[in-house]
C-alpha cells in the first residue's frame, strides 16, 4: 500500500509546483520567448535577482511610509464589526517619526508618462484645498484615478509599512468571505457597466470564463488573493511567548489552503495566478524603467537617499530585456469605455476594502490594489508616450503610486520565495517518507 501512495504523490506535487502559465498566446518569459512561462523559471529569477534586493529597497525611508485613510465608512453593507484582535490594529506614524521631507501634506508628482487618449473628470466632491493640490499636479492628470482619490487626500495619515507587516491576524469568518466575493463580483459587474452594491454568500473565486473580456483582471485578482493567503500562512504565529510572538511558516496552513485535494484541484491554478501577477507587475516596472532610473529620491537623509538610489539602479539593471507592449492585453480592445470600466472596477474595489473589519488587512489591501492599478495604468499607456522635454505630460505617477507599486511587487516576490521554501519542504518531506518506506520494505 505504501508503494502505491508513493507512485501517486510524485505527479500530484510535480504538477502543483511546476505548472505553466501564459500572459498571452505568445508569452515572453523574462528574456526568453516561449509558448508559456514555467513557474520554476520565474521562481529562479526572483530568487537570484529580485527578492533580497527588493526587500532592502522597501526598508528605506522613501518606500516604507505610505499615506492612506483607513477610517472611511463602508458604503456597501451595514452592521460590520471591527476586528478587536491586537494583530488587526495599525499603528499610525507620529509626525516626528517621519523623514523631514514627508512632514508636509503635498505628495509631488515624480514621474510622467505621455498618453494620447482620454481626459479626466475631476471629482467635484473635493474641497477647494484638495482641488488646489490636484491642480498643482496637473488639471488633466490620470495618475490618481484608478483608485479612489480620497484614500490618500482626505484625512489620510502616514503608516510605516515595515512596522505594520502583512501577516496572520486571526481575522476570518463570513465578513472576509463577503469582501472577497464582492471584489471578484465587481470585476464581472463592471463588464456590464453596472455598479452593484449588494453581495451574497457563495464561491469566492469567480470562473474567469464568466468575464472573458476581463480575464486579465480576473487573474490579477486571483493572484492577489492567493498571495495574501500565502503571506497569512507563511507569517504565522508559531509560538506566543510572554513578551514576543515567534512568526514562521505554517506548512499545514499552506497545505490546507492550496493542496489539490483541499481545493478541488484548483490550488495549482490559483498559485499560477501569483506568477502571472508577478510577471505582469514586472513588465510594468520594466516599461517604466527609463523614468525610474531618473527618480529623484529625497527624504532629508542624503546618505540613505544615495544608498536607496544605488539599490534601485541595481534592481533595474537586474531586470532583463525591454518591454514588449504587444504581449500584454492583445485580446482586449483598449477602448475608452473599457478603460473607464477597469478604472471604476479598481475604484470600487478600493471602496470595498473600507468594509474590511481588520485594519491591517485593510491597509495591505489598499496598498496592493493601488499597486495593481498603477501597473495597469503604466501598461495601458502607449510605449511611445514616455515624456520628453518637448511634450506636455498627461499621465503621471506620484510618490504614493510608486510606493504601492514597489511594495506590491515585494509582496508578490515574497510569496514566490515562500513557495520556493514550500517546494523544498515538500521535497525533503517526500525524501524522508520515501526513505522510511524503503526501510519498511527491507
Amino acid at each position: 500500500m505504501l508503494k502505491l501512495i508513493w507512485v501517486f504523490i510524485i505527479p500530484s506535487w510535480s504538477v502543483f509546483f511546476d505548472s505553466n502559465f501564459c500572459l498571452d498566446s505568445e508569452c515572453e518569459c523574462l528574456t526568453e520567448k516561449t509558448e508559456c512561462c514555467n513557474t520554476k523559471t520565474i521562481e529562479d529569477f526572483n530568487h537570484a535577482k529580485v527578492y533580497e534586493l527588493l526587500n532592502r529597497i522597501i526598508l528605506s525611508n522613501y518606500f516604507r511610509f505610505y499615506k492612506v485613510n483607513l477610517n472611511r465608512e463602508c458604503t456597501f453593507w451595514e452592521d460590520q464589526k471591527k476586528c478587536v484582535l491586537k494583530n488587526c490594529k495599525v499603528d499610525n506614524c507620529k509626525k516626528e517619526e517621519l523623514p523631514p521631507a514627508f512632514q508636509n501634506n503635498i505628495d509631488e508628482e515624480i514621474c510622467s508618462l505621455q498618453s494620447i487618449s482620454f481626459q479626466d473628470v475631476v471629482d467635484t466632491g473635493l474641497t477647494e484645498q484638495q482641488l488646489k493640490i490636484i491642480n498643482k499636479i496637473s488639471s488633466d492628470d490620470r495618475s490618481i484615478d484608478f483608485v479612489d482619490i480620497k484614500d490618500y487626500l482626505e484625512d489620510a495619515e502616514y503608516v510605516d509599512l515595515i512596522k505594520n507587516p502583512e501577516r496572520f491576524t486571526g481575522y476570518a469568518g463570513s465578513g472576509s468571505t463577503k469582501v472577497w466575493h464582492s471584489i471578484f463580483q465587481e470585476n464581472c459587474l463592471q463588464l456590464k457597466s453596472t455598479i452593484h452594491k449588494t453581495v451574497s454568500e457563495g464561491d469566492v473565486f469567480i470562473d474567469p470564463e464568466t468575464c472573458a473580456e476581463f480575464k486579465v483582471i480576473s487573474r490579477i485578482l486571483s493572484g492577489f488573493r492567493t498571495s495574501v493567503g500565502i503571506h497569512l500562512s507563511s507569517r504565522y504565529p508559531i509560538e506566543n511567548k510572554k513578551f514576543e510572538t515567534i512568526w514562521g511558516i505554517n506548512y499545514d496552513q499552506l497545505f490546507r489552503r492550496f493542496a489539490p485535494e483541499n481545493t478541488n484541484s484548483q490550488g495549482s491554478s490559483w498559485i499560477s495566478d501569483v506568477y502571472f501577477a508577478y510577471s505582469l507587475v514586472h513588465r510594468a516596472l520594466l516599461k517604466f524603467k527609463p523614468l525610474l532610473v531618473n527618480l529623484d529620491i529625497q527624504t532629508g537623509s542624503a546618505e540613505e537617499d544615495k544608498l536607496t538610489k544605488q539599490l534601485l539602479l541595481t534592481f533595474l539593471q537586474n531586470s532583463p530585456g525591454t518591454f514588449n507592449e504587444r504581449i500584454v492585453f492583445t485580446d482586449i480592445k483598449t477602448t475608452p469605455e473599457l478603460l473607464d470600466a477597469i478604472k471604476v472596477t479598481f475604484q470600487n474595489i478600493s471602496r470595498i476594502l473600507d468594509c474590511v473589519e481588520c485594519e491591517k488587512c485593510r491597509l495591505w489591501g489598499k496598498v496592493q490594489i493601488q499597486g495593481f492599478a498603477t501597473a495597469l495604468k503604466i501598461l495601458f499607456t502607449p510605449t511611445n508616450g514616455l515624456i520628453t522635454r518637448n511634450i506636455s505630460p498627461v499621465v503621471k505617477l506620484n510618490r504614493m503610486e510608486i510606493i504601492s507599486l514597489f511594495n506590491l511587487f515585494s509582496r508578490l516576490s515574497t510569496s514566490l520565495n515562500f513557495l520556493h521554501l514550500w517546494r523544498i519542504h515538500m521535497e525533503q518531506t517526500f525524501t524522508t517518507s520515501t526513505t522510511e518506506t524503503s526501510r519498511v520494505d527491507l
